[in-house]
């Protein structure tokens, strides 16, 4: 083994090609190894660079290399009877198409789709893989690990974590960065460190989110919401907390509203108010001598007798005589005097004697309006055969 060496080397070893395109496809953010034909180049119409474009033909590369080509020309064209360059396609084979079904890009894994030839063009189908987040089964250290796929890979981030460490024991990713699609990776000891590079381009991010480029893409504002919430979850919980309470009692609000059994009723507008005249305050006893006004004689006679007083016990305190200012005595019982005779009534016989009982019941006093009694008052008692009324 020389450890310097000036010939230019043009082939690498698998752990060299596999450093190398680590490297480059996290700071590139695509793969380093491309099949023939499918290399671009910055600069275009470069013939014998060894990548066919523009209208080359083929491209097989220096002079030197191109001596021993069977199919292409130094100048990039091809050589009598060829029809491709086994060099530049992927279905070419002794400068011709190779037959249909001729497998010209095999699978590299579960998540990547093998491409076959279809016997009319001489350059592979275009690389297809699974749909970004199909379940897969990864495997590391000789242990399986659920994954998803990516780009053709099957991967997690905890598992790009592990293998892009360059060298330092990471476990897995840092805690709060699920929707960063830069390597933020928490080694043995609980840090958290950034790595060069972005996790493969498909990899979920947030929570519907794929990183393309290193960038997450496809989330929206309610996958960011719930993302915040899961890296703030202490004030996540007290504002859900609010929220809930104020939707509470809107709900009961509108509940209250639609099945309340009575609504208020307007206050009435003052216009529309009935107002009624104030009742006068009247002594204790009082009653009101309008029907008896203008009537001093006898009541008339209706031919049948009022029903007895009922019988009071114990007797009813003295009444206060309110015009004179005395006690008015309620006595025990009444001596019977003779009854008036009705008008139009029958006459008794000589020697026969008419006896009634009289029970005051009220007394009707007319005062003028300065309060002193009018002349004339009323007085009314009943008795068996009727109401009889006399002036003072």
């Amino acid at each position: 083994m020389h450890p310097t060496d000036n010939a230019s080397t043009g082939k690498f070893s698998p752990c060299s090609i596999e450093a190398i395109c680590s490297t480059v496809s996290q700071k590139a953010g695509n793969s380093c190894l491309k099949l023939p034909g499918a290399l671009q180049t910055i600069e275009k119409g470069i013939c014998g660079n060894g990548v066919r474009e523009g209208d080359e033909q083929c491209d097989c590369g220096t002079a030197e290399e191109c001596s021993d080509d069977p199919c292409c020309n130094a100048n990039c064209t091809f050589k009598n009877g060829a029809k491709c360059s086994d060099k530049n396609d992927e279905c070419c084979q002794g400068c011709g198409v190779k037959a249909n079904g001729t497998s010209c890009r095999p699978s590299s894994g579960f998540c990547d789709i093998p491409e076959f030839c279809d016997g009319k063009n001489a350059a592979c189908p275009t690389d297809t893989f699974l749909t970004d987040g199909t379940d897969c089964q990864a495997t590391f250290k000789g242990q399986s690990v659920g994954a998803q796929c990516a780009s053709g890979v099957c991967t997690s981030r905890d598992l790009q974590c592990k293998t892009n460490s360059s060298g330092l024991e990471t476990t897995s990713v840092c805690p709060g960065h699920d929707s960063d699609c830069q390597l933020y990776c928490q080694d043995g000891a609980g840090r958290c460190l950034m790595l060069n590079g972005f996790f493969q381009d498909g990899t979920p991010c947030a929570l519907s989110g794929r990183c393309k480029a290193g960038q997450c893409e496809g989330s929206n504002f309610f996958t960011g919401a719930i993302d915040w919430m899961r890296r703030n979850l202490p004030a996540a919980i007290s504002i859900g907390i609010l929220a809930g309470l104020i939707v509470l009692s809107i709900l009961v609000s509108i509940v209250r509203c639609i099945f309340c059994p009575q609504r208020r009723k307007k206050a009435p507008k003052v216009s529309e108010l009935r107002v009624n005249p104030p009742i006068p305050l009247q002594p204790r006893g009082w009653v009101d001598p309008t029907p008896y006004n203008g009537n001093t004689g006898p009541m008339p006679y209706n031919g049948a007798a009022p029903a007895p007083a009922p019988y009071q016990y114990p007797p009813p305190a003295p009444v206060l005589d309110h015009w004179r200012g005395s006690p008015v005595p309620v006595p025990s019982s009444y001596s019977p005097v003779p009854s008036p005779v009705p008008s139009g009534g029958p006459v008794p016989h000589a020697g026969a004697a008419t006896f009634t009982t009289i029970t005051p019941v009220r007394e009707v006093v007319t005062r003028s309006s300065s309060g002193s009694l009018r002349e004339g008052h009323v007085r009314e008692v009943v008795t068996s055969r009727g109401t009889v009324r006399r002036g003072d």
